[in-house]
Parts: C-alpha cells; structure tokens; sequence
C-alpha cells in the first residue's frame, strides 16, 4: 500500500469513526468535500466508501482486512 493510499484510508477510517451511521453517498460527499485531493471524483469516493463498509460485493469483501467498518445488512 503506497503512502497516498495510507492517507486516504486514514481520512476514510476518521470519517467512519466520527460517523459511524451515515449511509455511503453522505460519507462520501462529506469525504469528497473536505479531501478532493485524494479522489478522483465524487463516484470514485462513494465506490472506495461502499468497498471498506463491505457492500460493493462478496469479492471486494474478501480484499479488505481490515472488517471493523462492514455494514451487517449485506
């Protein structure tokens, strides 16, 4: 994992732990809002969002070590 891809997961896992229950879209748009630097686009986000909650598919799902954030509804 490259250092601009640590940041990004960083400022991603801070959002989660401030607001754990807003859906995906709002996360992003918050994210895309205070970090545009590190998206390419507001889809691009709410796609890097809905990959650490476990909702973009059962394959994404076994990529992300890291599960503290998954969405249970899946």
């Amino acid at each position: 994992m490259t250092e601009f891809q640590k940041l990004r997961q960083k400022a991603i896992f801070e959002t989660f732990d401030k607001f754990p229950d807003l859906p995906n879209l709002t996360t992003a748009k918050l994210l895309y809002a205070k970090y545009p630097e590190l998206f390419l686009s507001l889809e691009h986000c709410r796609g890097i969002v809905r990959l650490y909650r476990g909702v973009k598919g059962e394959l994404s799902r076994g990529k992300i070590k890291i599960t503290k954030y998954f969405k249970n509804e899946i």
